[in-house]
């Protein structure tokens, strides 16, 4: 069982798109953290957008926010279904 505290910050999950890692959103994770718990998780191994999914919730506080692109945003939406009460903000860029 995973026992959820409160951040001292607010939480945004930066979904990071298909063949990208943590690097891609490192110039935003640079400016964000001051304000904002910056958690930027690894798909690698993960064979559907639920498990991805599955995963950011795996530790993530009772609120949170997402900034995602591509394939991230995806697995933003499969959040989206999974728990919407839990989602503060979403951002969704290049989801086409």
């Amino acid at each position: 069982m995973t026992i959820q505290t409160t951040p001292l910050k607010p939480v945004i999950y930066l979904l990071p798109g298909l063949l990208c890692d943590e690097t891609v959103w490192q110039a935003q994770q640079q400016t964000l953290e001051e304000d904002f718990d910056v958690r930027i998780p690894s798909f690698r191994g993960f064979s559907s957008f639920k498990k991805m999914a599955e995963h950011v919730l795996k530790d993530s506080p009772d609120k949170f926010s997402i900034a995602a692109h591509s394939m991230g945003a995806r697995v933003a939406l499969e959040l989206l279904k999974l728990c919407p009460e839990r989602i503060d903000k979403v951002v969704l860029m290049s989801l086409g």
